[in-house]
């Protein structure tokens, strides 16, 4: 434990004012004076006084102009010293935890008496009104002490009511300096309160200034920094660098490396050339560098102009090639930044000059890393246009705006803020929203895929990419923003903490390995995002089953299409269902080939009809209808190649039904073909997952039935409002017709009920109605009605002779009347079996 520190006042203000300022940092007698509020004079005769007592010294800092001073062991002592002279011990008697008080004033240095550790770069102060103010730390982490005054490492703990507790008792204490001076007068003194870290949503006096751009935040968590006038960064770190340049290039013209921009290389504009050509030919005549600069363009641009090019003088094509290198030139120039690789410091001169002299008036964003002519340096800095200028060798008398500058006390990205009035800051960089950007109108967090592509459309502008620390509804806003382009850099630094923006800022290519570290953490919804034509069909044991139904449904019609015209993938599916680790992917994977079993080989067909079935039935997926068509193709077509016909496989499956959730398709199977066979119809939810999940084919039988029954229900009325099939090609079927079902006996259509058109007619005005069903059951009463009438069949919505079809074949023109190319297709396929006698196969209408 170290010695006690004797408490002793110090008596004169100005040796105190000195003492705080140079234990924040050395500097010339000048620069003290300045930071203390006080005169050159009086701070140079008490400087003599201190050096002659050993409280100051001499320093040689580098790049400091004159001679700088600092604090001497001793000078630190005597200001630690008087400050625990202001502690009493009264203050302890209302000390609370995670608490603090201001003990000390003056000017805009202060005092704070902690009851725990504080390491952050700004503080919350109460004021006597009960409002707060805010005041930058000046020590990088709080000193703490026991009541003994000796120093003291680890926790605080007070414990009054017990000796040891009393001894032990801790406390720290905090140099910090207010802001804001004209809250002076009104902080509350040596009143414990709970010390707060500044809320984000504290207003700016210049945010509502249309010429104000956000350079930061005012701490970590702070209320915005805002600046109205250009900012210097003299900061030689690349790292802030890019930050600042990120946060200040919204809607500015940028010029800096590709590293620092995070751009890639562009064409540089030809107007460059002008200025260049002065600052390379400085001694000829304005006629003659005119001259060398139309053939040089010429040069340039061969093959776009017409006409006979001039030739360049030998040392200006050298001098072109040894400051622009290889890149090219284009005389329309629309982007948005520069960049300054591969150019010389000629050339990056005459780019400079070229962006000064720009007749647009825009807010300029230059990263300058090396030092420029005085001349051009001084019109930079003077520049009305300029907004930000990275430029470590920039000096005090070049700038005309805020200056930024490593802090002396706290780390990155804390920087010191010397604004151009002369006040002093603190500014953390990198986690402001963006300076110019606000959100679109209307724009909200999306809570779907569907809705991600409305609130991803919204954007014209861009924004910087958020850091981990913004907010999550940030952080969505720039993933909407660059859904269609992605950010894979953004989407990984922010996997983490917000693993829906991204998801949505992913790019296609990584989008596989990232849904399988986040699925767990999303709504499977969002698999949606995942482009079915994305995935291998080797990885799709890795993400079948973390992903959503609708995803599956997606990825099945994908595979559809692929696997029927190439064997080398129905291969790679076989092995998937022969030997993948799981039961429910092997059934999945049988379900697939399954459901092409009318495009397989001979080979291939009776070799899956060996196995696919008894694996595919072990666990088959909740979506079978194109299943169960295929197994009853392959064992009419190959009954040889298993044992047991479809009476057996049909009676298997019924007892497989039973055993799974009521809204699997077998259910709905079994339920239709139970219809079919003894006329006992389901209930109303059993009908709307029959309509919504079986081929309208097969129920077609039905269709009468299904329009009664659902007609009398809410729910069954909205399930028709959705449910987009082509009625008149169910509800017109001939007489007796035989609708086949897969596996079971087939249906017997009753032909039509005249009195149908009054049902549906009342159905269409009670409820809303999508418009291809709308006009599908407005078709059919039309076509009843017409023909009730004894009227001409009217021309329908769906299919212009769709009325027809309730009439008599004999009765129909030639078929050669009756076509129409946009007809819906169901129905033109019905007419045209109808109208050429051929006998209905409605299984082939699907």
């Amino acid at each position: 434990m170290a010695n006690p520190i004797k408490a002793v006042r110090i008596r004169g203000r100005h040796r105190r004012l000195i003492l705080i300022q140079l234990a924040v940092e050395s500097g010339t007698v000048s620069e003290i004076a300045q930071r203390a509020g006080l005169h050159v004079p009086h701070v140079s005769t008490e400087l003599k006084r201190m050096r002659q007592e050993g409280l100051i010294e001499l320093s040689d800092a580098p790049g400091s102009r004159g001679a700088s001073l600092a604090l001497t062991p001793d000078g630190f002592e005597m200001l630690e010293s008087d400050e625990l002279s202001r502690i009493s011990e009264e203050l302890f008697e209302n000390q609370k935890p995670k608490s603090g008080a201001v003990i000390s004033i003056l000017g805009r240095d202060a005092l704070l008496i902690l009851s725990d550790r504080i390491e952050s770069s700004v503080v919350h102060i109460p004021l006597i009104d009960g409002s707060w103010t805010i005041a930058e730390t000046r020590e990088r982490t709080s000193r703490h002490y026991n009541q003994m005054f000796e120093r003291m490492d680890g926790p605080i703990g007070n414990n009054p009511e017990r000796l040891e507790g009393w001894l032990d008792a801790r406390f720290g204490l905090l140099r910090i300096r207010l802001l804001d001076d004209a809250v002076i007068n009104r902080i509350a003194m040596n009143r414990w309160v709970e010390m707060r870290t500044p809320s984000r949503s504290q207003e700016h006096p210049l945010s509502v200034d249309p010429s104000a751009w956000q350079l930061g935040r005012i701490g970590r968590d702070g209320p915005p920094a805002m600046s109205v006038s250009s900012v210097v960064s003299q900061v030689a770190s690349d790292e802030v660098s890019m930050q600042l340049i990120q946060i200040a290039s919204n809607g500015a013209f940028s010029i800096g490396r590709r590293r620092i921009l995070e751009r890639e290389s562009t064409p540089l504009p030809i107007g460059v050339l002008s200025d260049w050509i002065e600052l390379v030919h400085p001694r000829l005549r304005p006629q003659a560098r005119s001259s060398r600069l139309v053939a040089l363009h010429d040069h340039l641009l061969r093959g776009r102009t017409s006409g006979r090019s001039r030739r360049v003088s030998d040392v200006t094509l050298r001098k072109f090639r040894d400051d622009f290198g290889e890149r090219e030139f284009i005389e329309e120039w629309e982007n948005d930044y520069i960049t300054i690789n591969d150019l010389s410091e000629t050339g990056i001169q005459s780019l400079l000059i070229w962006a000064l002299n720009r007749p647009i008036s825009q807010p300029l964003v230059l990263d300058v890393p090396i030092p420029m002519p005085e001349v051009l340096s001084r019109r930079i800095h003077r520049s009305e246009d300029l907004r930000l200028l990275i430029a470590p060798w920039s000096t005090i008398q070049m700038t005309r705006g805020d200056r930024l500058e490593h802090h002396p006390i706290h780390r990155l990205p804390d920087l010191r803020w010397i604004r151009s009035d002369g006040t002093e800051g603190i500014v953390h960089i990198g986690y402001g929203e963006p300076s110019l950007f606000r959100p679109p109108p209307g724009w909200r967090v999306p809570d779907s895929p569907k809705e991600l592509k409305e609130m991803s459309t919204v954007f014209s502008t861009s924004m910087r990419s958020p850091s981990v620390e913004d907010s999550n509804e940030e952080q969505i806003l720039y993933a909407c923003s660059v859904h269609h382009s992605s950010d894979e850099k953004f989407a990984n630094s922010i996997e983490r903490v917000n693993p829906l923006a991204a998801w949505i800022a992913s790019s296609d290519a990584n989008r596989i390995d990232r849904w399988q570290r986040i699925h767990d953490r999303m709504d499977l919804q969002w698999s949606q995002l995942l482009s079915v034509d994305q995935v291998p069909i080797t990885r799709i044991p890795e993400i079948l089953w973390i992903t959503s139904d609708g995803w599956r449904v997606n990825l099945g019609l994908h595979l559809n299409e692929i696997l029927l015209a190439d064997s080398e993938k129905r291969s790679i599916m076989r092995r998937i269902a022969l030997y993948a680790d799981d039961e429910e992917t092997r059934s999945w994977a049988s379900g697939c080939l399954l459901s092409i079993a009318q495009w397989l080989t001979n080979d291939e067909a009776t070799d899956l009809l060996r196995w696919g079935i008894d694996a595919w039935a072990k666990s088959p997926p909740s979506r079978c209808a194109d299943t169960l068509s295929g197994i009853a193709y392959l064992l009419s077509v190959y009954p040889e190649s298993r044992q047991g016909g479809i009476e057996m496989v049909s009676e298997s499956l019924i007892r497989r039904s039973y055993t799974l959730s009521i809204e699997h398709d077998l259910q709905s199977w079994r339920l239709l073909m139970h219809w079919n066979e003894f006329g006992s119809a389901p209930d109303t939810m059993e009908i709307i997952r029959i309509i919504q999940y079986l081929p309208w084919p097969w129920w077609s039988s039905q269709a009468a039935e299904v329009l009664t029954i659902l007609t009398e229900s809410e729910a069954g009325r909205t399930a028709l409002s959705i449910n987009p099939t082509p009625w008149p090609a169910l509800l017109f079927l001939p007489l007796d017709s035989e609708i086949p079902l897969p596996l079971a006996p087939p249906g017997i259509h009753p032909g039509f009920r005249p009195s149908l058109s009054d049902r549906i007619r009342r159905l269409l005005s009670s409820a809303r109605f999508e418009a291809k069903v709308l006009n599908s059951l407005t078709d059919a009463a039309q076509a009843i009605e017409d023909m009730r009438a004894g009227r001409p069949p009217s021309p329908g919505l769906t299919h212009r002779h769709v009325g027809w079809l309730c009439r008599p074949i004999e009765q129909w023109p030639s078929s050669h009347y009756l076509i129409d190319t946009d007809g819906s297709p169901e129905i033109t396929q019905l007419i045209g079996r109808l109208s050429a006698r051929i006998p209905i196969d409605v299984a082939s209408v699907t």
